[in-house]
């Protein structure tokens, strides 16, 4: 029975069916009123592919912070792609959420008032196009230094024994928790977003 439960929660969490991908206060950006807009989900969710097309949309930066796992301080080099330019921007990445729960540089308050869309793409469907795209043939010599790069990033998730596990339930709590957050914040406008 308790299998049957944790299952039961997990198609109904966007496990295994996809849920709406909603944007909230995307008028913001629109305007010119906020200068930058965030797109968080799964890897593999399509926020690259989506990114790439609003930034050609509203002719401004396209910013992905992937690379920032590769650099000495994660946090920092998140929070200076966020945070210090001053163009008008489109910024994509699961890291937004290690800034923002962590609170570095006190930047929650600032990203709680930037425009932002949520991927609702299924966990299930997420992971399949992540291994599909990081197995392609030209992805190979990646691969090993990617590896390299999870474990040492699973220490500082606490991550214990099992790293798809330990960072499939780190990452979507904390997408899950911030999605709540902006969803009910007094004042917001949420719409479901036709990709």
């Amino acid at each position: 029975m308790k299998n049957l439960d944790k299952y039961l929660i997990q198609i109904q969490e966007g496990w295994i069916f996809s849920d709406k991908t909603i944007s909230v206060d995307l008028h913001k950006f629109e305007s010119g009123e906020k200068d930058k807009l965030l797109i968080i989900g799964f890897a593999g969710s399509g926020k690259t592919t989506l990114g790439m097309k609003l930034a050609k949309k509203y002719d401004c930066n396209y910013t992905e912070l992937d690379d920032c796992y590769y650099t000495q301080d994660y946090l920092k080099c998140c929070y200076d792609k966020i945070k210090i330019p001053k163009e008008r921007g489109v910024i994509e990445g699961v890291e937004i959420l290690s800034v923002y729960f962590k609170n570095y540089q006190n930047i929650k308050k600032y990203i709680n008032e930037l425009p932002v869309i949520f991927m609702g793409t299924s966990f299930l469907i997420s992971t399949f196009r992540a291994f599909k795209r990081e197995l392609a043939p030209s992805k190979k010599w990646w691969r090993k230094s990617y590896e390299i790069e999870l474990n040492k990033k699973m220490a500082d998730m606490g991550g214990g024994g099992n790293k798809n596990s330990a960072i499939r339930d780190f990452f979507s709590n904390q997408l899950k928790t911030f999605r709540k957050e902006r969803v009910r914040q007094k004042g917001s406008i949420v719409k479901i977003y036709k990709v």
